[in-house]
């Protein structure tokens, strides 16, 4: 029988992912120096999927109300990598991480505080 996860958890998942991405990138300074690191991309990669996978266990009510997370594009990229990863934009992960991720971690820091 599957374990039902408290939201709290999913919401720990996605910070740990980011997180964990952050520090893979720490000492890379772009998308083509990540490409060329093979363990830290894939690292990268499957954070990625953990992020989308975590997302899709977020409550519809949590994601209604909180429309500033782009819940589907997280989705979307979990499933682009999992069923399309030989199409993946490498800089589209690159600009996702450098862009979107410190905004992500910030809201979703957010909702879990609010959920406590």
């Amino acid at each position: 029988m599957k374990e039902k996860r408290d939201i709290q958890l999913y919401i720990s998942d996605m910070l740990q992912a980011i997180d964990e991405v952050n520090e893979f990138v720490t000492d890379i300074p772009n998308a083509e120096a990540l490409v060329s690191n093979k363990e830290k991309y894939k690292a990268v990669l499957m954070n990625f999927i953990i992020l989308g996978e975590a997302s899709r266990n977020i409550f519809e009510e949590v994601r209604i109300n909180h429309p500033e997370v782009e819940w589907k594009d997280v989705m979307n990229m979990r499933n682009k990598l999992v069923h399309e990863y030989f199409g993946v934009d490498n800089q589209v992960v690159w600009d996702a991480i450098k862009k979107n991720f410190p905004e992500l971690k910030e809201i979703l820091s957010r909702i879990q505080n609010n959920l406590k």
